[in-house]
């Protein structure tokens, strides 16, 4: 076993430009969660951008992968395959579509619902068997071209929705390590 009770991997793009997009609520919640367990600053590497928490007497690695968000798998695959992560846990973060704007969703496993950067993943895990906690970025009359709208900021008044959004996320990933995914998913997935 390594030293690493948990991966959270929150997907996004690098670069400024994206910094505030749909897309990005992954790399925003990782940052969310550094800030709030004092971890220390992002360093690079291994295709990433990472620091080491902890929580509730977990030790936790914080990912956000700087290889783009459909090829996420890459990056992640390298600190699930390091030593020292061995029997880590892995969580995987990302705004999701089909949800909801707002809404957020912990599952144990599943498909990738379309979802490139989590696809990624699958391939290069070669298994689905990771948790994941999406988060809503779905409106109704969504008439954009998909890869424009996830790419495109919140607007001025999505953002009160969009930073519950993020407290909602960061307390679920709280609950997840303290008490576990069944007690977490009664809690959050309503």
């Amino acid at each position: 076993m390594g030293n690493t009770d948990w991966i959270i991997a929150g997907l996004g793009n690098p670069g400024e430009s994206y910094r505030r997009t749909r897309h990005n609520l992954g790399f925003m919640v990782a940052e969310q969660l550094a800030e709030r367990w004092a971890a220390g600053p992002f360093r690079r590497g291994g295709k990433s951008e990472w620091t080491r928490g902890g929580f509730s007497g977990s030790a936790v690695l914080l990912l956000k992968p700087l290889t783009f968000m459909n090829r996420s798998g890459q990056a992640i695959r390298h600190w699930v395959e390091a030593p020292e992560n061995e029997g880590a846990r892995l969580l995987v973060v990302y705004d999701d579509l089909h949800l909801p704007l707002g809404k957020i969703r912990l599952r144990i496993k599943g498909s990738a619902g379309g979802h490139h950067g989590v696809e990624s993943i699958m391939e290069h895990l070669q298994t689905e068997d990771f948790m994941r906690l999406r988060l809503g970025i779905g409106v109704e009359n969504q008439t954009r071209d998909t890869a424009e709208f996830v790419l495109s900021p919140f607007s001025a008044a999505e953002w009160e929705n969009v930073k519950e959004m993020l407290h909602q996320g960061v307390q679920a990933i709280e609950s997840l390590i303290a008490h576990g995914a069944e007690k977490t998913m009664s809690l959050f997935n309503r």
